[in-house]
């Protein structure tokens, strides 16, 4: 009933919500879909498709997730109806559903014009459009848990939950969602101290016995309804071990300082950070939004310690992890947006803006098609000192690789771009915030969104086409065709796990290769010991000066291709030059 009463108050807005509002949502949502559509059919890149190869029984790994069993399940069947090849839409799903939720919460807690804008920067920011197509939980399933959790916890009236059915209804609601975010990850804990002092913010209710006694009970009951849950799952699904998830867990180091890769978080963590965009400097105004985003604020600070305090993740996908602050900067970045375009249009008027954000973009557009057009040149991955190097002598001509373990397959991006359009962000807000001047205001808000609406729609252009420095997925579709349908290439070992899902899929997966210091004692004895085919898709590129490349140069090639300044290679290794790993 609670869910036909959702349905119900959109059919609501839409009839009495004006032309323009409606048009302008309908608007954001086909920007939300042209910004991802083109990804869809982007291969599967390491984690994805090791979800992609545990759910489809071709490959008997079937149970082999080490997280709460909903995911894998819910993959399965997706794979089953609609073919494996295909998972992204379910992703893009999940995304869909993220983006009403947003905006019915935003339109509810801050209002039409900042549910707008939060839909706005959902569409837009780079990070959110590569958590809406990523075959894994962190960017798309996991947050829809958590807007569905707090959606309906916020309809819940709590002090007078006896008074009224529809309480009940929202309640089976908001079980649901806990239920679905525990059997998806345990992260989704994450949530709980934001729940619980918005509770306390909104009823103003005492800190007693009789509170933690609620609580207290309802983790009972939750905790129950779990393992009830776990053994039906196992069977319906007999692959699914129900205790699997939490073994894993004893994997993870607690509080370990002392060994730690610093830097390897470091790099990451900055990753993440440029992937969110310039708007995320929007966080900045929390200070003055007191507790309106209390339960945002308290996710955020319960995210930071778990991921960067609590366990050591820094041999693991941590830029991954750090997607959970796409929703706070969504909610708060869209708020402050609402705040700062409401008073610019009070004290100037809508023509005054407008004219103020053509003027921006007709200086930021052309400088920022010039900055990354200009030279640029390619680092290696490794050494990533040489990336330190760079800075460090104020040289921002060189590309960055977006890209991780976790997928897609990325791109690259120009540095000088990135720094002066963050740089150009940061002096508009630092000088929106110490003059007085309205109108002054206003060119410093526009000079900052122009700036970072630019950053973004260049970011994802690149990831989606790679126009400007190539795309690493068309090539890996070009070599990987190649490879299959060659018949005289037998097994292949492939560069930091490119295209293991098409060569296991064709019978033609023979191992894998990384050339990072933490595995390249392993990579080394690997290559000395394997006579035949390698592909090398070389983003992130090969050190050109390594052991690794000199011993492939010693092999023949048998086909190249290109995008730009990406390349792809296979190699016939049958006479490469072993003695080369034995200097």
């Amino acid at each position: 009933m609670a869910i036909k009463n959702y349905f119900l108050s959109v059919r609501s807005f839409f009839v009495n919500s004006g032309k323009k509002e409606i048009s302008i949502v309908l608007g954001l949502f086909v920007l939300f879909l042209l910004f991802r559509l083109p990804l869809l059919d982007f291969i599967y890149h390491q984690d994805e498709h090791k979800w992609a190869r545990i759910v489809n029984p071709v490959f008997s790994l079937q149970g082999e997730s080490v997280h709460p069993p909903l995911t894998e399940i819910t993959f399965y069947y997706f794979g089953e109806l609609f073919g494996y090849d295909h998972l992204r839409w379910l992703i893009l799903l999940f995304a869909a559903a993220c983006f009403w939720l947003i905006f019915a919460i935003a339109r509810e807690h801050y209002g039409p014009k900042a549910a707008l804008c939060s839909l706005l920067l959902f569409a837009i920011v780079p990070y959110s459009v590569i958590a809406s197509i990523q075959i894994d939980i962190d960017g798309a399933i996991l947050p829809f848990w958590i807007l569905l959790t707090l959606w309906s916890f916020a309809k819940i009236d709590w002090p007078n939950f006896n008074q009224s059915v529809a309480n009940r209804r929202w309640l089976i609601i908001f079980s649901i969602a806990i239920l679905g975010g525990l059997l998806s990850k345990i992260s989704f804990i994450l949530i709980a101290p934001g729940l619980f002092f918005y509770y306390l913010h909104r009823y103003q209710a005492a800190i007693n016995r009789r509170l933690f006694a609620r609580v207290f009970y309802v983790s009972l009951a939750v905790l129950a309804a779990l393992t009830i849950i776990l053994l039906l799952l196992h069977w319906l699904y007999p692959p699914l071990s129900p205790v699997r998830f939490l073994e894993y867990t004893r994997n993870f180091s607690w509080f370990n300082f002392s060994s730690r890769n610093y830097f390897q978080v470091l790099f990451l963590v900055t990753k993440a950070i440029l992937l969110l965009s310039p708007f995320l400097l929007l966080l900045l105004n929390l200070k003055n939004f007191g507790r309106r985003h209390e339960f945002w604020a308290w996710y955020i600070i319960s995210g930071l310690f778990f991921y960067l305090v609590l366990f050591d993740f820094s041999n693991r996908t941590i830029d991954r992890y750090m997607m959970f602050l796409i929703l706070p900067l969504v909610f708060i970045g869209g708020d402050v947006l609402a705040h700062w375009f409401n008073e610019a249009k009070n004290s100037a008027g809508r023509s005054f803006i407008t004219k103020n954000l053509i003027a921006s973009g007709i200086v930021l557009l052309p400088l920022g098609a010039w900055l990354a057009l200009s030279y640029n040149k390619i680092l290696p991955l490794v050494p990533k000192i040489a990336y330190l190097e760079q800075i460090k002598n104020l040289d921002f001509s060189f590309l960055l690789p977006f890209s991780s373990g976790s997928g897609p397959l990325g791109f690259y991006m120009s540095v000088k771009f990135i720094v002066l359009f963050w740089l150009t962000s940061l002096v508009a807000m630092v000088f929106w915030d110490i003059y007085k001047s309205a109108k002054f205001k206003i060119i410093a808000n526009s000079v900052f969104f122009t700036a970072a609406l630019i950053y973004c729609v260049f970011f994802n252009a690149e990831l989606a086409y790679g126009w400007l420095y190539g795309s690493p997925d068309k090539v890996a579709n070009s070599l990987f065709e190649e490879v299959v349908n060659n018949n005289d290439v037998g097994k292949v070992t492939t560069y930091n796990d490119t295209g293991t899902y098409e060569l296991d899929r064709a019978g033609k997966h023979g191992g894998r290769f990384y050339t990072q210091p933490l595995f390249e004692d392993s990579s080394r004895r690997k290559m000395q010991q394997y006579q035949g085919y390698y592909t090398v898709v070389d983003f992130p590129e090969i050190n050109k000066y390594s052991i690794f490349w000199k011993y492939l140069q010693s092999c023949g090639t048998v086909f190249q291709t290109q995008s730009k300044k990406i390349n792809g290679y296979l190699f016939d290794c049958r006479a490469g030059d072993k003695n080369l790993f034995n200097n």
